[in-house]
């Protein structure tokens, strides 16, 4: 029997499936918690073998559960010790089976968003005390979890997320001809972002041209385009840009601007990384969910909440001082590097499943192992 399952809801390209680094794709952390772990893992490509897998797609995509993914990962489930859920969209489907006793493996829960959707149904049918470990990307959302839902702070951990720092990286940006029109660059799900902000702050201002990439994936919850019927005449919204066009609009960015909505779970953080990486300065909105990833005037502007004059003045400040653009790209990236990379969140969540796996009943950790959650160190892993 082998100690972990690994179920992600993602597909990958054959370059990802290997462990160097690519320039077409970035690398993607469950291939290399695989490899150190001695673990396997289901994901997307499950679906390439189901006939009428379009049509399937569809229904789960309306559904917002991975249902067949999460079919597999229970039939599978008997040969090994415990299974990790990547994300809600087939973690909620094993904590229920975990629940009706028909998962018997030990549930470890990665938590990526959350939702009021979500609330209700951890509320309506009682499944968190039926995942045996907890790891979020937000410590705002890990003490909701603690306050109303009686989760055991050492049944939780948490692990900053990540991005590939080679793949996204300031040596992909060109220099660029000095120009005194500047090029703001956001994208991301609408889901948690607040275009409408966005749109007031940036319309009129004088030599500013925003391109919004907010049409989401293939397999996103948000289809909603009517975004477009609003744009300001110095607004382009993008239709769906793949991974390397992604960068490309990051590199040709002047600033990268991240609005949203005041959540409890990271939203925007990939963004906000990537373009630290890409050695950008970044406006972002204060939001509870990224206060583990910002630090005000360091390595971003934070702005507040649904205010879109002091998001348009924080866009004139960058634009009136590029020496302070230049300073917070700089951190940004050195902020990336030390603190956000895929190698440091491989090896924290590498603990955490270590400690899980030795662990008693519930997920909870043997007393002389636990670590204390500390953003600035390595290896952040268990609330206290």
């Amino acid at each position: 029997m082998k100690d972990l399952l690994i179920v992600a809801t993602s597909a990958l390209k054959p370059s990802q499936e290997k462990l160097n680094h690519s320039s077409d794709y970035p690398q993607v952390e469950y291939v290399h918690l695989a490899h150190r772990l001695d673990a396997d893992y289901i994901n997307y490509s499950l679906y390439d073998r189901l006939p009428f897998k379009s049509l399937i797609r569809r229904f789960e995509t309306k559904a917002r559960s991975d249902i067949s993914l999460a079919l597999a990962a229970l039939w599978r489930a008997k040969n090994y010790r415990a299974v990790l859920a990547m994300s809600e969209r087939v973690g909620i489907l094993l904590a229920l089976f975990k629940r009706m006793g028909l998962l018997k493996p030990k549930l470890i829960f990665r938590f990526t968003a959350w939702s009021h959707r979500q609330e209700s149904l951890f509320k309506k049918f009682n499944l968190l005390p039926f995942a045996d470990h907890i790891v979020v990307e937000s410590s705002r959302l890990g003490e909701h979890l603690v306050e109303h839902f009686g989760v055991k702070k050492e049944q939780l951990s948490f692990v900053p997320y990540s991005i590939d720092t080679h793949f996204f990286s300031s040596r992909q940006t060109s220099e660029q001809a000095q120009s005194a029109t500047k090029k703001i660059f956001s994208a991301g799900e609408k889901r948690g972002r607040d275009y409408d902000t966005l749109l007031k702050a940036v319309a009129g201002l004088d030599k500013i041209e925003t391109t919004i990439a907010a049409s989401g994936t293939w397999f996103a919850r948000e289809k909603d385009d009517q975004l477009a019927a609003q744009l300001p005449e110095n607004v382009e919204l993008t239709g769906h840009l793949n991974i390397t066009e992604m960068r490309q609009k990051y590199a040709e960015a002047d600033y990268v601007v991240v609005p949203l909505c005041n959540e409890i779970f990271s939203a925007g953080v990939t963004v906000t990384l990537e373009a630290f990486a890409m050695g950008k300065p970044v406006i972002v909105t204060q939001s509870n969910g990224l206060r583990d990833y910002l630090i005000d005037e360091e390595n971003c502007l934070l702005v507040p909440v649904e205010d879109p004059v002091k998001l348009q003045q924080a866009i004139s400040h960058l634009k009136r001082h590029p020496e302070v653009a230049d300073r917070l790209a700089a951190n940004g990236r050195e902020t990336a590097e030390k603190r956000f990379s895929m190698s440091q969140y491989v090896v924290s969540f590498q603990t955490v499943l270590e400690k899980v796996l030795r662990s008693n009943h519930n997920g909870r950790l043997p007393s002389n192992s636990e670590l204390e959650v500390d953003v600035d160190i390595e290896n952040q892993a268990i609330f206290q």
